[in-house]
């Protein structure tokens, strides 16, 4: 089947929102644009979500709840199930000072065809699975010049048990020239056919020299690939609809015969110049 479509109604508002969608993508299915990750399915979503605003008395420190059930099926062109997730957020709030609170609760279940190597060495076999997820997440306030949060994924993972720890901290110089973000994770993972460990790094920098003219910077790590990557980019805005970009990205690995704690070697250069202009009548 080579045809796809997809429907998606919403409905956003400030007390309720709600969205609705389906899709189907055939397993012969090839997009002229993009990447499509699960050909042969159909997938159903539903969210909702109630959004009171307190207006005082014992919840007289949140600006906002966030109630949230969203409920996602994935089966193939025949019917059978081969994914579902109800995502729901009991506690989900952010202060009148703007800082964010969550916990959620996220039952899954997952059918395996085909055996699924997850890390090196790792294989989880083929069968159905059924699992709890549970995430706790605190943010801080983005309005503050520092700002910083956590969030905690735990729980089962397929026949094993899955930690995900994640944390950034973000920093905006005094006259908002300046923006840095660090972001850390790191996943640990223990299942019967063996443990591993992920562990990724990125470090962001944005400088304004004016608002026509912007240096972003993008550098990343993962520990699996054991590759770090380089991404800037300076845009000037020549005048709206108007842009000039300047991209550079470069990459070092370990060499494939590397031993012990070896320092990363340069693997490619690339220097991309976009002009957008945007003509109008």
């Amino acid at each position: 089947q080579k045809d796809g479509w997809g429907v998606k109604i919403q409905y956003p508002n400030d007390l309720w929102t709600v969205s609705a969608r389906v899709n189907e993508f055939g397993d012969a299915l090839e997009p002229v644009l993009g990447f499509l990750p699960r050909p042969g399915t159909r997938q159903y979503e539903l969210y909702t979500a109630y959004q009171p605003r307190p207006s005082g008395g014992l919840f007289a420190g949140v600006r906002q709840f966030f109630f949230e059930l969203d409920p996602f099926l994935v089966t193939d062109l025949h019917g059978q199930t081969e994914s579902f997730r109800m995502f729901m957020a009991p506690l989900n709030f952010r202060s009148q000072a703007g800082d964010h609170y969550e916990a959620n609760y996220a039952p899954e279940y997952e059918r395996l065809t085909k055996p699924f190597e997850i890390a090196p060495g790792v294989v989880i076999p083929t069968g159905s699975y059924q699992f709890h997820r549970f995430r706790v997440q605190v943010e801080s306030s983005d309005a503050r010049p520092i700002s910083a949060g956590a969030t905690a994924w735990f729980g089962g993972f397929y026949d094993g048990h899955l930690t995900q720890l994640q944390g950034f901290v973000n920093w905006t110089e005094g006259s908002g020239h300046l923006q840095l973000a660090l972001t850390l994770e790191n996943d640990y993972g223990y299942l019967p056919a063996g443990n591993f460990i992920f562990r990724l790094w990125q470090l962001k920098a944005v400088y304004a020299f004016n608002p026509d003219l912007l240096l972003s910077t993008f550098l990343q790590y993962d520990s699996e690939s054991r590759d770090l990557g380089l991404n800037a980019r300076l845009r000037w805005t020549i005048r709206p609809g108007r842009d000039l970009f300047v991209v550079w990205n470069r990459g070092w690995k370990h060499p494939a015969d590397a031993r012990g704690a070896e320092l990363l070697v340069s693997d490619a250069d690339q220097v991309i110049l976009k002009l957008r202009w945007t003509f109008t009548r």
